[in-house]
């Protein structure tokens, strides 16, 4: 697969983090509907142009491109936290007083969705 975009992983990978983070800072109690959060997460980010085409110049496509969607991107954090009610799903900025560099290493020991079994 061709990487098509105007930004380095690592730089997209920090966008991400500061963006999502910036938003929910703004909200109160570091609570935000996930619909919200990615409405305001492309419109903070609408002048950063990350892709040629500019109806891919959006970064919730270039999470879902690069890491398979907003929730498993979040889902890898232990600076958020995600739960669900009345049918809508909610973000958390957990944590947010040692937000570091630590912080943003997945939680995750591996990257499969699912264990392999070995047998002997």
């Amino acid at each position: 697969m061709v990487y098509q975009w105007k930004i380095t992983k690592s730089n997209g990978f920090n966008l991400i983090h500061k963006t999502i983070i910036s938003v929910l800072r703004g909200s109160s109690d570091h609570l935000m509907e996930l619909n919200e959060l990615i409405t305001k997460m492309n419109h903070l980010t609408q002048m950063n142009h990350i892709h040629h085409q500019k109806k891919y110049n959006h970064l919730s496509k270039y999470i879902k491109s690069e890491y398979g969607g907003i929730i498993k991107f979040l889902d890898h954090y232990s600076i958020y936290g995600i739960s669900h009610h009345d049918h809508k799903t909610f973000v958390h900025l957990l944590n947010d007083n040692t937000i570091n560099d630590y912080s943003l290493i997945p939680k995750r020991i591996t990257a499969d969705e699912e264990w392999i079994l070995i047998e002997k």
